[in-house]
């Protein structure tokens, strides 16, 4: 509203008046055009995700945990030494998946346990020292195949590189094909650094 003082119109106040007056009807049709519109929507949903991006990047999520289907031994965060050399992870790093040979399985069915036995120990390793993962990732993820003899061999061979405080993934077959359910077939020892996996895993031929 205009203000009146005296009689007469306040300059300033009318001339305010009729800019905004004017600018109502130029702004009416700026946003009614298609390409403005657009824009406006693009911003919109660019500032959406940007800021979900924002939350989920400084959020608190939890750790990804194994659920352990079918797949993977619950006795594998035994002997983890949190002040141990895994601390720090520097040099070369590898991953050594053993399998058990005597089992006879197809290529295929290996492969399967392997990639089972691979997912585990990103997962173990995400939980309790991602600079060594980090380290690992930046190293290209090495993976070594080995075979061994036996499940005694095998189960052996696990203790073992728990004692050096190494990433140990025993793999349980869920038994749908060509072996026994429960069936221990892989174990995936590391990511490590390579000197200290050669001295568990140095002696075992490749698969």
């Amino acid at each position: 509203m205009c203000t009146v003082i005296g009689g007469k119109l306040s300059q300033r106040n009318a001339k305010q008046y009729n800019v905004s007056t004017m600018m109502i009807p130029v702004l009416s049709d700026l946003l009614c055009q298609p390409g403005v519109m657009v824009g406006v929507g693009l911003g919109m949903c660019i500032g959406f995700f940007a800021r979900g991006s924002f939350l989920s990047d400084n959020g608190n999520p939890e750790d990804m945990m194994d659920s352990g289907g079918g797949g993977a031994d619950d006795s594998d965060d035994e002997g983890w030494d949190e002040d141990g050399f895994l601390a720090e992870g520097s040099g070369e790093m590898k991953l050594v998946l053993v399998v058990r040979n005597d089992l006879k399985m197809g290529k295929g069915k290996a492969a399967a346990q392997c990639s089972h036995a691979t997912l585990k120990a990103y997962k173990q390793l995400q939980k309790r020292n991602k600079n060594l993962l980090r380290a690992w990732e930046m190293n290209g993820q090495p993976k070594v195949v080995v075979k061994i003899d036996d499940e005694a061999s095998l189960m052996d061979l696990s203790a073992l590189a728990r004692e050096a405080g190494l990433t140990v993934s025993v793999i349980q077959d869920a038994g749908r094909t060509q072996i026994a359910p429960g069936s221990r077939t892989v174990v995936g020892i590391g990511p490590g650094p390579i000197d200290l996996i050669d001295q568990v895993t140095g002696h075992l031929k490749l698969y």
